[in-house]
């Protein structure tokens, strides 16, 4: 169970801090759960399609060369790589540019790549449903909303399930980074999990396209992802939560991030993110 940490009147639920090993690699929810079905397959090669800035690339990247796994990652072409993308190259990763790059493109050529005949490890959305839905049991009961920076909707619809049983859930906030997300299918996905209500649910979409970032850090100096949590900072307000899903390495950043966290020292003393 990832900790809470308390600011000025709002919260923080630290899914940032969780799988954290050192600056070298990424942490987060998506790194926790993605270990445990890496378990489930040993030895089988890690393969991704996704976007350019995604950084599903660079947690497949960091497991393959943690767990001594071969790693492949098909994104669209561009005239220059995207700090996630040469993060996945430096991690060994094999990787796969193709024009013009749509998502669907990238998945089927994911699947149809030689080193994935034999089988490849698999995301399981289900297991990630109820890991989120797990980690929302700590959230504090005064809380009045949770606010999520959320690309596919899954881990607002595993908050969704996981605050259902409570006597006065909190509002969910759910602020979509990409055209992923979609209202009724995280609705759907959290009633799949659970018989009681739902709390309240609100999806809005960030003005800001998905390839573009923000710098913005915790009070602790914790750096939020520029891709994501960055962007559910904004609206934040007394009372709320703000769940924080992963934080990629600060060299797979944007050089503006990277100029602004070159002095973080990662989680625990002297580098900010200790839990409350």
């Amino acid at each position: 169970m990832t900790p809470i940490t308390a600011f000025d009147g709002w919260w923080v639920k630290r899914e940032d801090m969780a799988a954290f090993t050192s600056l070298e690699y990424p942490s987060g929810s998506k790194v926790r759960q993605y270990a445990v079905m890496a378990k489930a397959s040993p030895g089988l090669p890690m393969v991704v399609g996704c976007s350019a800035n995604s950084a599903q690339q660079i947690y497949v990247a960091a497991a393959a060369r943690q767990n001594n796994v071969p790693a492949v990652v098909c994104v669209p072409k561009r005239r220059v790589r995207s700090e996630a993308t040469c993060y996945a190259a430096d991690m060994g990763a094999k990787i796969v540019e193709l024009s013009p790059g749509y998502i669907s493109q990238l998945r089927q050529a994911a699947r149809s790549l030689p080193e994935a005949s034999g089988g490849a490890v698999k995301w399981n959305p289900r297991s990630a449903l109820a890991d989120a839905t797990e980690q929302a049991a700590n959230l504090p009961a005064e809380a009045d909303r949770v606010v999520i920076a959320t690309g596919s909707g899954l881990t607002a619809a595993g908050v969704l399930a996981g605050l259902s049983t409570r006597r006065k859930p909190p509002t969910v906030l759910a602020i979509a980074v990409s055209g992923l997300a979609d209202h009724d299918a995280i609705v759907n996905e959290a009633r799949s999990l659970t018989q009681a209500p739902l709390p309240p649910f609100e999806l809005v979409r960030h003005p800001l396209p998905y390839d573009k970032w923000l710098v913005q850090a915790l009070p602790d100096g914790t750096p939020l992802d520029p891709f994501y949590a960055a962007k559910a900072f904004g609206s934040v307000r007394a009372g709320d939560v703000l769940w924080t899903p992963g934080l990629r390495p600060i060299r797979a950043m944007p050089a503006p991030c990277r100029e602004a966290f070159k002095g973080w020292l990662g989680f625990g003393p002297g580098g900010g993110g200790g839990g409350g």
